[in-house]
């Protein structure tokens, strides 16, 4: 269940021959729909501080890992109001991202390395590192 829950984008959850629900892992983590979901994701002993710190934007990874000044002048571009789950979508499919503000002036590049950091940051702060 770990492993679907990490890779999967869409997870359907079945009991007696009849979904249950279906969603992404995060919204079955944060919204089970019924006692049988929560008992199942209970009995997997499922790692629930993974999800995504949805209330971070592109612009919280520059600050706070103080990229400003990279140049990556062939990567696309997104706004620094840009959620997590946007970063993780672009890096997905390139090296680096480039992220703008309200002007369209570039403030800083995020790279693959520089996501894992920061979202090892983020497990740091609620704990869930040993």
């Amino acid at each position: 269940m770990q492993e679907a829950l990490a890779l999967g984008d869409r997870i359907c959850l079945m009991q007696d021959g009849e979904i249950v629900q279906c969603d992404t892992p995060n919204n079955i983590l944060k919204n089970p729909k019924n006692d049988f979901v929560r008992h199942f994701l209970d009995s997997g002993n499922i790692a629930k501080p993974h999800l995504l710190p949805e209330n971070k934007q592109a612009k919280d990874i520059i600050t706070s890992l103080h990229l400003v000044g990279k140049n990556a002048p062939d990567s696309p571009v997104l706004n620094d109001d840009a959620k997590i789950s946007d970063v993780i979508v672009a890096l997905s499919k390139q090296d680096a991202i480039q992220i703008q503000n309200e002007q369209n002036e570039i403030t800083g590049v995020i790279t693959n390395a520089d996501l894992t950091k920061f979202l090892a940051n983020q497990l740091e702060e609620v704990g869930e590192t040993k």
